[in-house]
Formats: structure tokens, sequence, C-alpha cells
């Protein structure tokens, strides 16, 4: 029983490692079901490590607005689209409500506000 003590104890941390590991499997059984495609990971790592350079130096607070980086360099990834964009119109028809659904629909929550959820359930 004192093996399982340790469970309890350590809710959070298992509760974060069972969501990396659905993640995990996730990726695993896109990668596994999708037919071979010849591709290069340059476009995809080079795009992360932009967004990487710029992220908060505070690993433990989950993901940042920063994030929105990553469409948006995407968007304009030549000089020619850069050219073409229209920062005052995007952002005049962009509005919160849309911002907030993107965040539920594509980001998990902040490892710091789960940990305290978790803390305020067991205390």
């Amino acid at each position: 029983m004192p093996t399982l003590g340790l469970v309890k104890t350590h809710a959070s941390l298992v509760e974060e490692l069972d969501d990396v590991m659905t993640g995990y499997e996730y990726m695993e059984r896109l990668c596994k079901d999708d037919g071979p495609h010849n591709i290069c990971s340059d476009i995809i790592e080079s795009t992360f490590g932009y967004f990487k350079d710029r992220m908060s130096p505070n690993k433990n607070n989950g993901y940042t607005p920063l994030v929105l980086l990553i469409p948006l360099r995407l968007q304009l990834s030549t000089i020619e689209d850069c050219k073409n964009f229209n920062a005052r119109t995007v952002i005049g028809n962009t509005k919160m409500e849309y911002i907030k659904k993107w965040r539920e629909d594509n980001l998990l929550p902040k490892p710091s506000n789960k940990r305290r959820n978790v803390l305020k359930k067991v205390s």
C-alpha cells in the first residue's frame, strides 16, 4: 500500500505525464497510419527555432501570446507576402473571442494552472 501512496502524493505529475503520453500516442498513430511523405523538416525546424528564440524565459509558465508568431511567420514567409500583408485590416477584423477560441482549440492548458487546480482539489 505505501507504494500507491506515491501516486496520490504526486497526482499533478501523474496527470502531466498522462497528458504527455496521450499526445505521444496521438502523434505515433498519426505517423504510423499516414502514407509516406517525401518532405524536408527544415521548414518546420526553422519555424519553431524562430519561435523558441522569442519564447518567455520562464519555461514553467506554459505558452505566451508569442505562440501566435508561428502562424504569422508561416503566412509571411516571403518578401512578397510581407508587402501584401495589411496589418491594419487583420487587426481590425480580429476579435478577442476568435483568439480565445483558437487558444482553446489548439493549446493545452498551462502547466502552472493545472498544478494549481490539482492542489486546490487535494487541499
